[in-house]
C-alpha cells in the first residue's frame, strides 16, 4: 500500500498478479494510527485497512470502498 509520511495520505492500487490496473488515493491516516493490514475484510471485493494505534493498544478496520472510507470497527 503506497504511503505518504508527511501527510499521512494512503493510496489504492489494484492489481492483477504483478500487473497495475489502476489506483485511487485512499484516506488520510490520522496522528498515531498505522496501517497493519490491508485486505478484504467484509468479503466485498475492495481492499480494506486494518489500523493499530501502538500508543493507546487499539486496533480498528477501515472499510473501503473505491479509496474512500465507508465505516469504521469498531
Amino acid at each position: 500500500m503506497p504511503y505518504k509520511g508527511s501527510t499521512r495520505q494512503t493510496a489504492v492500487w489494484y492489481m492483477n498478479n504483478n500487473v497495475f490496473l489502476s489506483g485511487a488515493y485512499g484516506p488520510t491516516l490520522p496522528v498515531g494510527w498505522n496501517v497493519i493490514d490491508v485486505a478484504d475484510f467484509n468479503g466485498d471485493g475492495k481492499p480494506d485497512y486494518a489500523l493499530f494505534n501502538p500508543s493507546t493498544r487499539h486496533t480498528t478496520i477501515w472499510y473501503l470502498s473505491g479509496g474512500h472510507l465507508l465505516i469504521t470497527h469498531p
